[in-house]
């Protein structure tokens, strides 16, 4: 169910503001609607809790030599934390290496097993670093104590009831960490580390180290990881996408901008979230992340080159792999029945799904239902005897996907074998067997959250546009900001009629000529397989994000067509 809710009103000495230090109208008017708050400095370091004690560790395990080894995570923020981790601690000295858990084979986190593979081709670790990950790694972090191997746990994931017996753990969502942002994404938390362990290293050897090199790392994996862009999240993605916009990209992300065919002086959080984040994803998902991690640590153009074209091809096959996992998930879903006033979660398994697109099928699911969702696949692999399967969840405002999960496993203690996660974001083992009782359970928490009534997705306009008072460098500088999660790029509304309509890539997407005014303005509709059904001369309202279209070194204003009233309303209906 959808309905369209407009911002309140802009605040004044915000806009006002804005105004003074040169923005358009436009940007400013959007900027204010979201409290939009310019800081000097990004968050101090050491208000991370335990940071001093990590630092002084480092810098005690540098001094000796000791061999560290980053233990990653197999998605874009993990990729980015190992990169900014692994190239930060070489520059400042440590003798570090780093290895990649295979989500088929290991499984998250810090397993036993983990460790043992990562002894094969490392035998003389002293030190493991986690990166995103590592706060539910109980046992892990045990087995590593009992290879005298010492842990560092750098996460930003929800710690559970027990915390690992690490030497250290630096997490903005510990209990007792005060640190402001509890957004930070496992990126930033990485290169915390590293600055702060800089700074350590100037006051203490009196050496300087640049490590500003680090930035685009930063930017591609917060964004990547959709974590809320409060105030310190958009100012470390915005000193990120500085650097690549005055070409001082790593050459593993300028290989992969080049490649993907982005304007890198044009660069913003959508090509991130929309290009580089799918690509380099894909390798984790299907393949191995290691791929992406030498990607993005390559000092070789033209071997990164290659690598960002295998990612290309790889992230071809995830988006084929993906719509057939779509189709057989709708059908079993029963979409008829979709709307039922007992729908208030949704949970698919298939023993052919694909383990690794399950989560980007939860959230295409999620976003169609628009219930907390669940997709699980079949492991291979049988526990105590019994068929497992592995899923992955995404959920919508207002419900806690990892409390929901909690909920269900005190329902019904033999169900979940282990789960972690986000509130909108978790992943989780469950016994086969028990699959239904999951549902059930799983039903009935988001049904006494939302308090018997179905949850509503709110379409939110910005404001009604005069398209006629637009120009390009509006656009471009709207676009230009630093939008993302909960800071949500500009939508608006406005009234047009339609002079044409085309479907492009196979049906895939629709084309539509608007008449706006007189002036023609084309819009794009990602997705929409049909034409918009309207009598001739009539308006139709539409709800749309603006973009610059260039051809043939020709700008002009387009339209991203995100819904119609008409056709919210006929699904209210």
């Amino acid at each position: 169910m959808y309905t369209i809710k407009q911002q309140t009103s802009a605040q004044k000495e915000i806009y006002d503001n804005l105004i003074h230090d040169g923005y358009s109208s436009l940007t400013a008017y959007s900027l204010s609607l979201r409290n939009y708050d310019r800081a000097e400095k990004i968050l101090p370091y050491l208000s991370l809790h335990d940071m001093d004690k990590c630092v002084d560790y480092l810098y005690d395990a540098i001094k000796a030599n000791k061999k560290m080894c980053v233990v990653a995570d197999y998605d874009v923020d993990g990729a980015t934390s190992c990169s900014i981790m692994v190239s930060g601690l070489k520059t400042l000295g440590a003798n570090i290496v780093y290895f990649v858990p295979n989500r088929f084979k290991h499984g998250y986190g810090l397993q036993a097993s983990v460790i043992d593979d990562m002894l094969i081709t490392y035998p003389d670790i002293d030190v493991i670093i986690t990166v995103d990950n590592g706060i539910a790694s109980v046992s892990g972090v045990d087995y590593a104590n009992s290879k005298n191997i010492d842990v560092v746990v750098t996460d930003h994931h929800l710690e559970g009831d027990e915390r690992p017996n690490a030497v250290v753990i630096v997490n903005p969502n510990k209990k007792d960490c005060q640190f402001e942002s509890k957004a930070l994404a496992g990126c930033g938390v990485a290169f915390y580390v590293v600055l702060a362990l800089r700074e350590k290293i100037a006051k203490l050897d009196n050496k300087k180290f640049n490590i500003s090199y680090l930035q685009d790392y930063l930017a591609i994996g917060t964004v990547a990881d959709v974590v809320t862009l409060d105030t310190n999240n958009r100012l470390l993605v915005e000193y990120g996408l500085n650097r690549i916009k005055n070409n001082k990209a790593n050459i593993g992300v300028q290989a992969l901008i080049d490649v993907l065919g982005i304007n890198q002086n044009k660069i913003n959080t959508s090509d991130i979230a929309f290009q580089i984040a799918p690509t380099l994803n894909a390798a984790g998902r299907i393949e191995d992340m290691s791929k992406g991690i030498n990607l993005l640590l390559s000092d070789n153009y033209e071997y990164a080159t290659e690598l960002a074209i295998e990612l290309v091809k790889i992230n071809k096959t995830r988006k084929s792999i993906e719509n057939t996992m779509k189709e057989d998930a709708l059908e079993q879903i029963d979409i008829t029945n979709s709307n039922s006033d007992d729908l208030f979660s949704c949970c698919v398994q298939n023993k052919d799904f694909h383990e690794g697109v399950i989560g980007i099928l939860a959230s295409r699911i999620k976003e169609l239902l628009y219930v907390p969702t669940v997709v699980f696949s079949e492991l291979e692999e049988l526990e105590q005897g019994r068929a497992v399967l592995k899923g992955s969840g995404r959920s919508i405002e207002g419900l806690h996907l990892r409390d929901a999960i909690d909920y269900v496993t005190k329902k019904v203690p033999d169900c979940v074998i282990k789960f972690g996660g986000h509130a909108m974001a978790a992943g989780l083992t469950i016994y086969k067997d028990k699959f239904d009782d999951f549902k059930f359970y799983l039903n009935e928490y988001c049904k006494e959250i939302f308090k018997n009534v179905k949850p509503t997705n709110v379409v939110s306009v910005d404001k009604e546009l005069d398209l006629k008072n637009i120009s390009i460098d509006d656009v471009e500088e709207l676009n230009s900001q630093i939008w993302g999660q909960h800071f949500t790029e500009p939508v608006f509304i406005a009234d047009f009629k339609i002079n044409k309509q085309e479907l492009l890539s196979g049906g895939k997407h629709l084309k539509v000529w608007f008449d706006y005014k007189g002036m023609e303005i084309v819009g794009l509709w990602f997705f929409r397989t049909e034409f918009i059904d309207v009598e001739h001369n009539e308006n139709v309202k539409v709800i749309f994000k603006l973009n610059i279209n260039e051809w043939r070194n020709k700008k002009e204003i387009q339209i991203y067509v995100q819904s119609l009233e008409a056709h919210i309303n006929k699904i209210n209906s």
